[in-house]
């Protein structure tokens, strides 16, 4: 009797797990200026993030119907690497999370440009917020020339430039909110890499900057 209530207490726990996968499905070629679909249905979870991890240019994406799907569409040939992560729960009730990766390549000469209808009221550029350099501390250090960028970027005020061991964490066990986003760019691009932002989108990701010139440019 009490290996069966164990057994039913077992498989009760497991029903109550939501471990998380994620799949990302869609095309992985396709020509500049087209729409493009990405399609995360056949993941589980409780909730989908969607990233945009490494692009040759400030590209702009939008999660549709509840995260299960992605758009984009961009004028630039190159590749484009968008990071799916899904949120669930482990056997124990505690939070868990998978990752997929998927790389789309704009292939072809770019669109001819479309004037503005209106000159006085050009688009929106983003701006930089942060620039994160995310390394792991068994793997190397942080070279001087980048600690010096990261100092010039903070006096000049434009934007916030922080270092960040990939392994750190707040008082709770989690990485810290404000680094989160940078940090799964950062894995799927490979550390060490320089990581910007605004607000919580991925403009760029640098692998391995080693100069002074190298941050700034990027920061920019």
């Amino acid at each position: 009797m009490r290996t069966a209530f164990l057994t039913v207490l077992l498989l009760a726990s497991t029903a109550l797990a939501q471990l998380p996968t994620a799949i990302i499905t869609g095309p992985k070629e396709s020509r500049p200026g087209s729409l493009v679909i990405l399609d995360a249905s056949e993941s589980t979870g409780l909730g989908r993030m969607w990233l945009l991890a490494v692009s040759p240019e400030e590209t702009s994406f939008l999660p549709v119907e509840a995260g299960l799907k992605c758009i984009f569409a961009s004028p630039i040939p190159g590749d484009y690497t968008f990071v799916l992560v899904v949120a669930g729960t482990n056997s124990n009730s505690g939070p868990a999370a998978a990752m997929a990766t998927h790389t789309v390549t704009l292939i072809g000469p770019s669109p001819p440009p479309v004037a503005p209808t209106d000159p006085t009221d050009p688009p929106l550029t983003l701006r930089p917020t942060a620039a994160t350099y995310i390394y792991e501390k068994d793997q190397s250090a942080v070279p001087p020339p980048v600690l010096s960028a990261i100092s010039q970027l903070n006096a000049a005020g434009s934007l916030v430039a922080t270092v960040f061991e990939q392994d750190t964490t707040d008082g709770d066990g989690q990485v810290p909110d404000q680094y989160q986003a940078a940090l799964i760019a950062a894995k799927a691009a490979g550390l060490p890499c320089l990581v910007v932002l605004a607000g919580d989108r991925v403009l760029r990701v640098v692998r391995s900057p080693t100069t002074l010139e190298a941050v700034l440019e990027a920061a920019k």
